[in-house]
């Protein structure tokens, strides 16, 4: 695995089932007796019209990618998480003799292939 095939598989495996699973919720609350506000939520969201539902999973695909952006920009030591005495974060990928570094900066940086 190499950094451009991780990141292809969190879009699919993070970003994408992250908008699925959102508008399912919406649609129908799982369990047995979902939350007031999640109930709220779905029944605004089922009284919305088709072009209204997409323009949700516009900002919820958005909101997700953006959260995983955030969250590589960290992996790649551009947005810091520590004020100072800042230290090094190093994603490894490993499996039997592949020993892999995922976010090494000297070659591409994760989130500039989101």
């Amino acid at each position: 695995m190499n950094a451009e095939e991780f990141v292809k598989l969190i879009k699919e495996y993070v970003l994408d089932s992250t908008v699925s699973s959102v508008q399912s919720t919406l649609s129908s609350p799982p369990g047995r007796s979902p939350s007031k506000d999640i109930l709220e939520i779905a029944n605004w969201y089922n009284s919305i019209g088709e072009s209204d539902k997409e323009m949700v999973a516009n900002i919820i695909r958005k909101t997700a990618r953006d959260a995983i952006f955030g969250f590589f920009c960290v992996l790649d030591g551009v947005r810091p998480i520590e004020r100072t005495n800042k230290g090094e974060l190093k994603l490894y990928y490993k499996r039997e003799d592949e020993h892999v570094l995922l976010n090494d900066q000297s070659k591409i940086n994760l989130h500039e292939l989101i």
